[in-house]
């Protein structure tokens, strides 16, 4: 139980840093720079080739981002019950 709690808590971590990130993308994507539609600020593509390119546009950067804070939360929650401490049936 507690590798699940450690793995899940992992992912939760994650899953903030892509959601923090997918969130600087679309906010720089809001105002256009030189032009261009699709501004890359994404630390995720820089390091691991992920999360957009020159062809994501705001409203797909949008897209993402909601889909990442569901995520985020829902493993915000699992790591909260996990959390909960676990009460032992008794054994008759």
């Amino acid at each position: 139980m507690k590798r699940l709690r450690i793995f899940i808590f992992a992912l939760f971590a994650l899953s903030l840093l892509i959601t923090f990130d997918l969130w600087s993308n679309y906010s720089y994507n809001l105002v256009p720079q030189d032009g261009s539609i699709s501004a890359l600020h994404s630390v995720t593509h820089r390091l691991f080739g992920i999360f957009g390119d020159h062809s994501w546009s705001a409203a797909r950067f949008y897209n993402a981002f909601v889909i990442s804070t569901a995520a985020s939360a829902a493993l915000g929650a699992a790591n909260l019950v996990l959390l909960l401490p676990h009460r032992k049936q008794k054994t008759v």
